[in-house]
């Protein structure tokens, strides 16, 4: 299945606490691709609770998989630790021994 980094931004951009700044993760394990989408929160979203963390990226896996119809693991991380480029930013990090 084709899934566009466009359409995965646009369902991140909805959530409350985050920045416009992800990156997705493919690797592959028993066969199967896996998808890991790295979500950089913002400073008060930062100091929050882990709970409310874990429930925020929950909800946003159930998001994801309600509109896209995949299974992803959304993993919330650091403000400014998502590397910035100066031209187009680099989204996806194949890490797939194909």
């Amino acid at each position: 299945m084709n899934v566009f980094p466009s359409q995965i931004e646009e369902i991140i951009l909805k959530g409350e606490g985050v920045e416009p700044h992800y990156q997705l993760i493919v690797e592959r394990r028993d066969q199967l691709d896996e998808l890991e989408v790295q979500v950089e929160m913002n400073e008060a979203l930062f100091s929050d609770e882990i709970r409310n963390l874990e429930g925020m990226e929950k909800k946003l896996e159930t998001e994801l998989y309600a509109t896209l119809n995949i299974h992803t693991r959304v993993h919330f991380v650091e403000p400014k630790s998502i590397a910035r480029s100066e031209g187009k930013a680099r989204r996806i990090i194949d890490k797939r021994q194909i």
